[in-house]
């Protein structure tokens, strides 16, 4: 009996929020089984739109698109204070498109991870297709060396999209970005979820007897 009500634990704690500004609570081992993705950019060469270096996501191929205001001012570093795999601009725009479970029920976390120098002037979120509600999980920005910041901020959305586009925008004295962390979670209605639960202790309970 007590392995029963553990594993219906395990289901129903899946879907527990993050705490703001941290990492996923629900981060897989290894990260990205789905419902999750998880995908990393790190920007090894000058390649715009970009593959993440690192990907687990089932749903789909993420992109990463950089612009820069001017135009001429965008440009990629192989080697910039101490970090490699640099893009800059005046003032540098990154555009992130995420795939997703194509399921519109329960609803969507979105974490994402920056390492930047300069100044955060906007982050945001659309997404396909449009959400009912867009709702900010938190905000931080922690410095690093050399002036480089770790940004951490995420969004929930409802009901879940079929893909988001995460936009930020990076001003000041310049734009860098070095890297970009995005990770996601496509939680089911409450009800899902113990169905899910539910039939996990049906199938259980037969393995037993």
């Amino acid at each position: 009996m007590k392995r029963h009500i553990i594993l219906l634990a395990v289901y129903l704690g899946f879907a527990s929020v993050s705490s703001a500004c941290s990492v996923p609570v629900w981060r897989t081992d290894p990260p990205g089984i789905p419902p999750t993705t998880y995908q990393m950019w790190t920007f090894d060469d000058d390649d715009n739109p970009a593959l993440p270096e690192v990907v687990a996501n089932s749903y789909g191929t993420p992109l990463a698109t950089l612009s820069g205001v001017p135009s001429s001012s965008l440009d990629w570093k192989w080697d910039y204070k101490g970090h490699y795999g640099v893009w800059y601009a005046k003032t540098l725009n990154i555009a992130l498109e995420i795939p997703n479970r194509e399921v519109l029920e329960g609803y969507k976390e979105i974490w994402v991870e920056v390492i930047f120098r300069g100044c955060l002037d906007k982050a945001g979120i659309s997404t396909d297709p449009q959400s009912t509600a867009v709702i900010p999980l938190g905000q931080k920005i922690t410095d690093m060396e050399n002036r480089w910041k770790k940004l951490n901020i995420g969004w929930c959305v409802e009901p879940n999209p079929y893909s988001e586009t995460v936009s930020m925008c990076f001003t000041g004295s310049g734009g860098y970005v070095d890297s970009v962390l995005v990770e996601t979670n496509c939680i089911p209605e409450p009800a899902t979820v113990f169905l899910l639960g539910v039939g996990s202790l049906v199938l259980l309970r037969k393995r037993i007897s």
